[in-house]
């Protein structure tokens, strides 16, 4: 089984901020949620750009339909990519 992976680029406020990921299955579920815990540069006086390795191992859907990924900033949440699995022909 090969591992979904994503690479997330964000911009954080300055300090340190609770970052969580998690993938909205086609019926609204939370699946593959993933705490990061603080993230970001706390001696920084200006916001900072993170990058988050996000490797779900094994991938775990529900099926065939549209999925969302969601990250949450200091509880602020945000979709930030949109993708679908559908059958091949």
């Amino acid at each position: 089984m090969t591992p979904l992976s994503f690479y997330i680029v964000a911009r954080l406020p300055q300090g340190n901020v609770q970052v969580t990921t998690w993938i909205e299955s086609p019926a609204g579920d939370r699946i593959n949620e993933q705490d990061w815990g603080a993230v970001g540069a706390p001696d920084v006086a200006v916001d900072s750009v993170a990058q988050l390795v996000w490797k779900i191992a094994p991938w775990r859907s529900v099926g065939f339909g549209k999925y969302k990924l969601h990250m949450t900033q200091d509880g602020v949440d945000s979709i930030i990519e949109e993708f679908e699995l559908r059958r091949t022909e």
